[in-house]
């Protein structure tokens, strides 16, 4: 499925299973992220919700999540411990995924995010939080890796929020869905 802004999200029966950016575009993510256990084929025991790709490393692209509730369904509660959940990985070198202002179930591993293939990437990758709350929003038991970071004003958060970021003031009210271009 193609998502506004040209970012593909897989679902299936109509539970959001990931979100796969390669975004020289603008994009506006969905404000519920519901993972379920029937939307996890059998041979994969992990989940990650998001993996940007950035094709060209000098592009400033990125996902941002602000203000969504993250958090499983009914039929992947019971069981949600034996499928890992984390926020995201990177898929290639210098991916850039910040997650704000959201509400963070317990769904998600206090890890938080997941290594694609060892050390792969992560040096370069750019992963932030910034004031998120919820029973999973915890970063004291966060990835301690080179490019992850937990942001701590609203000034370092302010460039990525969607006046900013994509540049929102500029086109978001055509859209008519609801926004906010600040924090």
């Amino acid at each position: 499925m193609l998502m506004p802004g040209g970012v593909k999200a897989h679902q299936s029966t109509k539970r959001w299973r990931f979100v796969l950016g390669q975004t020289y575009q603008r994009s506006i993510a969905v404000p519920i992220l519901s993972i379920s256990s029937s939307a996890i084929p059998g041979l994969f025991y992990k989940t990650v919700i998001f993996m940007h790709v950035v094709p060209i490393p000098a592009k400033r692209t990125g996902i941002v999540i602000q203000k969504c509730r993250i958090g499983a369904t009914s039929d992947l509660k019971p069981v949600q411990s034996s499928f890992p959940t984390y926020l995201g990985r990177p898929w290639k070198e210098y991916s850039r995924t910040v997650v704000m202002q959201s509400t963070i179930s317990d769904v998600i591993n206090p890890a938080g995010w997941y290594e694609w293939d060892g050390n792969f990437a992560l040096d370069t990758l750019f992963y932030a939080e910034y004031q998120n709350t919820g029973t999973g929003a915890s970063t004291s038991k966060r990835v301690t890796w080179k490019g992850y970071r937990v942001l701590t004003s609203a000034s370092q958060a302010q460039p990525f929020s969607p006046g900013n970021f994509i540049a929102g003031g500029s086109w978001l009210s055509s859209t008519g869905f609801p926004f906010s271009l600040g924090l």
